[in-house]
């Protein structure tokens, strides 16, 4: 199965979404909260490792994967686990690290956008490949993640940033993302 599927699988298995939201429907234009016992959804993703875009396939051609990314756009708030650096070679100004773990995943910037456009609001950013490429390069990932508005929580300059939640205001209410791994790089 390649990587791809590997991901599309995991998001189908993880994703808890709203009925009859169309594809591409902003987030803003849900419906609010009715009340006592009213529902967030959310759709739930594991590790995104993208190297090249995948919206090309959301169309009536592949019908299984346009429906993958209604869940995903359907959903409250969508969170996946980016399990790879965002940089472009030319310009990064680190190196990547000896120690972390067998294999060394990045990916240009426009993964980000990718990974929005699919309809993922939040991203969780600690787990084995955070370092990679050193503290350089996580603190490339993060600062892209800022400047597209992103919210993220995982990784940072210190603890105190590391372990700050990230937040999505809803029209149904506000997600808080905590993100923490066990892996020592």
């Amino acid at each position: 199965m390649t990587r791809l599927g590997r991901f599309l699988v995991i998001l189908a298995m993880g994703a808890a979404v709203a009925e009859g939201v169309p594809a591409g429907a902003p987030r803003a234009a849900r419906p609010s909260p009715a009340g006592p016992g009213a529902t967030m959804t959310f759709a739930l993703a594991g590790d995104a490792i993208l190297t090249r875009r995948v919206m090309v396939f959301d169309t009536p051609d592949d019908p299984a994967f346009s429906g993958l990314v209604r869940l995903v756009r359907g959903a409250d708030a969508a969170i996946v686990n980016l399990e790879e650096s965002l940089f472009r070679f030319s310009e990064f100004k680190g190196w990547a690290e000896a120690e972390n773990g067998g294999n060394w995943e990045v990916a240009p910037p426009e993964m980000a956008t990718e990974l929005t456009d699919m309809g993922f609001d939040m991203f969780a950013r600690a787990n084995n490949h955070t370092t990679d490429y050193g503290v350089e390069g996580m603190r490339e990932t993060n600062r892209l993640l800022d400047r597209l508005g992103i919210p993220h929580a995982g990784s940072g300059n210190n603890l105190g940033e590391a372990s700050r939640p990230a937040y999505l205001d809803t029209a149904r209410g506000r997600v808080a993302l905590v993100s923490f791994t066990t892996s020592f790089p």
